[in-house]
């Protein structure tokens, strides 16, 4: 007969291998959790990396709903960290599940990463769900975002107007008067941007880019869209002319002399968008006035779109010492403002609309 004290050192023996195998089976799934974990984020960064390259538009649309909105966010900015431009059309996508999944809270998840694609995206999807007659509606979800970030959610309601326009300019200019004076401005703005990259078409139906057609629509619009129109159509002939400048910007200097400033400003954008190595490429890329003379309205563009975009900001820096001396003192007022925009847009929470 087994004594007690005997007994009590068996019982203990027992409770303490219970709760070393008990210990160890939860090591065992902490681990297999941390490996299955692991091996389903790869998978997704994968599957997420296999659309991109296929520009699978329609698969990561479906694969946004699965994973969820900020998961595949996440996964466009581990592809894309340096906010390149690339990743602007993948970000319409998201912006269109995130209001697809949570109508008004997905604009939450909406942010300034690759010029305010996923606000583009959301404010599509809404005038597809809702019509175009609600977006009055969206308008006052886009104000409430503040000054900061309102201007590029009101633009993306342009996109959405010329796409429920089925690409017929002025049915889609006409739906941006809907809107409150003050935001139509950048409703025509996505107007003109989204009909350049026709983002919901297919190639097949897209606008063919000649000679004949460089400067169409922006030559026959009315005078109230010219400014906005000339403004995207410099994205044209840089398309045309091979990313090439100078022809562009000579053609700036064709246009109605009030406009003449917006299109050079324009030419500096698309240089900015090519990714300036350094302040030199940047002001080589402005230097297509007669006899080489550097354009600062064209330096005044590659210093905002660099800002906006927070790239290169070693090269936005520098710029202003390139200016004529008339216009360094307002360069330089400028830089200042755009940093503290820069700041504020990178590195605040967007502001929960009402």
């Amino acid at each position: 007969m087994m004594s007690i004290p005997a007994f009590q050192k068996s019982v203990n023996f027992k409770k303490a291998l219970f709760l070393l195998l008990i210990f160890a089976i939860l090591l065992v799934l902490f681990f297999a959790s941390s490996y299955l974990s692991k091996a389903l984020q790869k998978s997704a960064a994968d599957e997420f990396n296999r659309m991109v390259l296929d520009r699978d538009y329609r698969g990561l649309e479906k694969f946004t709903h699965r994973i969820g909105i900020d998961k595949s966010y996440g996964l466009l900015k581990e592809k894309f960290p340096g906010n390149e431009p690339q990743g602007h059309d993948f970000a319409h996508v998201i912006g269109i599940a995130a209001y697809q999944k949570e109508k008004t809270a997905g604009l939450l998840h909406c942010d300034s990463a690759y010029n305010y694609g996923c606000f583009h995206g959301y404010m599509e999807s809404f005038v597809a769900q809702n019509g175009i007659d609600k977006i009055p509606q969206v308008e006052n979800a886009c104000i409430s975002l503040g000054t900061l970030h309102a201007p590029s959610c009101l633009h993306g309601i342009g996109h959405g107007a010329m796409i429920d326009a089925g690409y017929v300019l002025g049915k889609a200019l006409e739906s941006c008067h809907l809107l409150q004076n003050s935001s139509q401005t950048y409703c025509f703005d996505g107007v003109f941007m989204e009909r350049i990259v026709q983002s919901m078409r297919s190639p097949e139906k897209k606008f063919p880019i000649t000679l004949e057609t460089l400067d169409y629509p922006c030559s026959e619009v009315a005078y109230l869209y010219k400014s906005q129109c000339w403004r995207n159509q410099v994205t044209v002939w840089f398309s045309f002319y091979g990313g090439e400048s100078r022809n562009s910007g000579q053609r700036c200097l064709m246009v109605e002399p009030e406009f003449r400033s917006i299109c050079l400003e324009s030419v500096g954008l698309n240089i900015a968008m090519l990714g300036p190595r350094d302040v030199n490429f940047a002001v080589r890329g402005c230097a297509f006035i007669p006899e080489d003379i550097v354009s600062d309205e064209c330096v005044i563009g590659v210093l905002k779109e660099l800002m906006f975009e927070n790239k290169s900001l070693d090269v936005a820096e520098g710029l202003c010492g390139f200016v004529s001396a008339s216009t360094r003192t307002g360069c330089q007022q400028l830089y200042g403002q755009l940093k503290n925009d820069n700041q504020m847009r990178f590195g605040a929470t967007v502001k929960t609309p009402s």
